[in-house]
């Protein structure tokens, strides 16, 4: 009997020790732990052909530095292997239930961990288990400004000719310039003859002269004005936008609306109970399927105002800022997103990775990777106006500033017309108005006279 049940539970306990993955065994063996992830910019991104984690930067990469130095283990970054057309990472196929991507490798245990651009959803859950959050998110609209009303506003030590544009100084100068040599050509030059014919153009010179008065007055309050929507502009850029958010970009016929085929925006529409986002996705559903976030990004910039792409706010914003055409909306919607780590159903690992996330978030570590990796980047966008566009141009260009150089060419012209016509006036009167000569004096006049009486 007792070697009945000594024989059952050597069963049992040999059942129990198969169903725990080799992931256990392999660590305290190797103690070098199988991270599956993907290259995505800002996540991920190779260095060499190696596979070795030294070969890899990215947020991702950092994160995992610090997250083993907790741990006590050392690592290897796997790549996903699932090279197809559509990137429909860490999806499930439901006829055939295989899971591709990083989630797919934890199924088949081809990883211990996994983390990168995969968030937590329903679908994964079930299969695999997550930490807490690492990252969180919503979901946000890019948007281009379209080439007409694009905002050309200049934050630099230039700042103060930014009212105008360079098509409008360069006319401006140039008429400058002619009134000057116009105004000199006329200078008033005592004890000469040539004083004395200028002295009779007084009608040119004075249209010039008002005509210039008229033209500077009208451009200094067109670069005051210009000026000040500058500036006011500037301090309310942070609420400051054309569309407010989905529901108002897409009440927008013109603009079409786009997200990532299969993924958690596609899923957030389809389970969604919200009227208001029931009608933006029967409208836009099959219409503009997009397979990755590069695709989607192109199809904003090339379709210019006229596509909005909906995706993360982490990418949103970090595209925002790589290109200074593009934008988001400010108002972000849909359910909190989680970027976590994930590990096989019932893994010890999870426990200890939820405290090492924790401790790095309380000491501001997965702050400062954030910062780094999606706002400390090479642009040449502010950061304060990501979410900020006033559609009204604020340095004024030719065509706005062409009356008062209309003004100032037609001043220019009919105060030389003035000048010639009166020139012309005064040579036909010269002509034929022929000078009196006075008789001479008699050499008696020219002697002084005295008052002699006579005593």
């Amino acid at each position: 009997m007792n070697r009945k049940h000594f024989i059952s539970s050597s069963i049992i306990l040999v059942q129990i020790l198969s169903s725990v993955p080799q992931v256990f065994s392999s660590q305290d063996i190797k103690h070098t732990l199988r991270v599956a992830s993907e290259l995505r910019p800002r996540f991920l991104t190779r260095l060499g052909e190696n596979g070795r984690y030294d070969r890899y930067k990215g947020f991702v990469k950092d994160f995992l530095e610090e997250l083993v130095n907790i741990l006590g283990y050392e690592y290897e970054i796997v790549l996903a292997q699932d090279h197809r057309p559509i990137v429909v990472s860490s999806r499930v196929n439901f006829t055939s239930g295989y899971w591709d991507g990083v989630i797919g490798m934890l199924v088949r245990n081809e990883a211990d961990l996994a983390f990168g651009e995969t968030d937590v959803t329903m679908e994964r859950a079930q299969v695999v288990d997550f930490s807490v959050p690492v990252l969180t998110t919503k979901f946000s609209v890019l948007h281009k400004h379209s080439h007409e009303t694009r905002q050309t506003v200049i934050y630099n030590q230039w700042t103060i000719f930014a009212p105008f544009s360079m098509a409008v100084w360069i006319p401006f100068t140039v008429v400058a310039i002619l009134y000057l040599v116009f105004l000199k050509a006329h200078q008033c030059r005592p004890r000469s003859v040539r004083f004395r014919l200028i002295q009779k153009l007084k009608h040119s010179k004075k249209f010039a002269g008002i005509v210039l008065i008229i033209w500077t007055l009208l451009l200094f309050t067109s670069y005051i004005s210009n000026y000040t929507a500058q500036k006011v502009l500037a301090a309310s850029s942070s609420t400051t936008s054309k569309y407010s958010g989905l529901v108002d970009i897409s009440s927008q016929k013109a603009i079409k609306i786009g997200w990532l085929a299969r993924g958690s925006v596609d899923g957030f529409f389809k389970n969604t109970i919200n009227e208001l986002y029931q009608k933006v996705y029967i409208r836009n559903i099959g219409r503009d399927w997009i397979s990755s976030v590069k695709e989607g990004v192109n199809k904003v910039l090339r379709d210019d105002g006229k596509f909005a792409f909906i995706l993360d706010s982490l990418t949103a914003n970090y595209e925002a800022l790589l290109d200074c055409t593009l934008y988001t909306l400010p108002q972000e919607f849909g359910p909190q997103r989680s970027f976590s780590v994930a590990t096989p159903i019932g893994s010890p690992l999870r426990e200890r990775i939820n405290q090492a996330v924790l401790s790095l978030s309380e000491q501001g570590i997965i702050e400062a990777l954030q910062l780094r990796w999606f706002t400390q980047v090479n642009n040449r966008c502010s950061l304060d106006n990501i979410k900020v566009w006033n559609f009204a141009t604020v340095d004024a260009s030719v065509q706005e500033m062409s009356p008062v150089f209309i003004i100032a060419v037609l001043g220019l012209f009919f105060a030389t017309a003035i000048g010639f016509w009166e020139m012309h006036l005064l040579n036909r009167n010269r002509k034929h108005t022929a000078p009196q000569a006075k008789p001479p004096r008699q050499q008696s006049e020219l002697l002084p006279k005295f008052n002699l009486e006579v005593v």
